[in-house]
């Protein structure tokens, strides 16, 4: 999604009503359409509203198990493929909601600019709880850009939040290394923390963090 379709995209949920409001103004003083017609359709606009919020409390869960078994085998295409037949359900949700999951896709398939750009507006729309959610995510888009600097603050902002911190050590251990001044004794400390907890992919990255370790020591 281009950036300027992104700040352009309107909460459709949220402007339904105003909309809606407007186009029977438009309806009965610009077309002479009678009032007691106008206010038959003024019934449904609040209807309108609780069904477009049903149908995501309803379609989100199904969305999100469907995205997240794929995502556990980086299926990039079946990613891909749910985001884009899911038209009506990207309209309605929250659009923080709706932007992560692109990150998340367009990270995966290595475009990280682009992925960067997505993350961080979803961040800024999101409610603070939700934010937890979004560390993850920007914290492996950053170490791609190696933007070292971010990387650290969030990697740290990751593990003092998470119940499991195994994979945010073995980011910031990343992120201290490459320091003006590397930090290789806390480095060790947290890729020797993280060992034991950590899936397949972050075990991959471990090893070549700590083979970066013991090149710097």
């Amino acid at each position: 999604m281009p950036s300027g379709a992104r700040s352009l995209r309107i909460d459709a949920r949220r402007a339904l009503i105003p909309v809606s409001l407007g186009v029977l103004a438009i309806l009965h003083f610009v077309l002479g359409v009678p009032l007691w017609v106008v206010a038959g359709l003024a019934i449904l606009v609040p209807l309108l509203y609780l069904a477009s919020a049903l149908y995501v409390r309803r379609e989100a869960p199904r969305f999100e198990d469907t995205f997240n078994r794929l995502l556990q085998v980086s299926d990039v295409k079946g990613l891909t493929a749910l985001y884009r037949s899911s038209r009506l359900l990207r309209l309605l949700a929250p659009d923080h909601w709706v932007l992560a999951r692109l990150g998340i896709i367009l990270t995966l398939r290595g475009q990280f600019r682009e992925a960067e750009g997505v993350l961080e507006e979803s961040w800024e729309l999101a409610p603070k709880a939700y934010r937890l959610h979004l560390l993850g995510p920007m914290v492996r888009v950053k170490y791609e850009l190696e933007a070292w600097g971010d990387l650290r603050a969030l990697a740290e902002q990751w593990r003092q939040r998470s119940l499991f911190p195994g994979a945010a050590n073995v980011y910031l251990a990343a992120a201290l290394l490459e320091q003006p001044t590397p930090e290789a004794t806390r480095a060790r400390e947290l890729l020797d923390e993280a060992e034991g907890s950590l899936a397949a992919t972050e075990r991959v990255l471990c090893a070549s963090v700590r083979e970066r370790l013991e090149a710097l020591t």
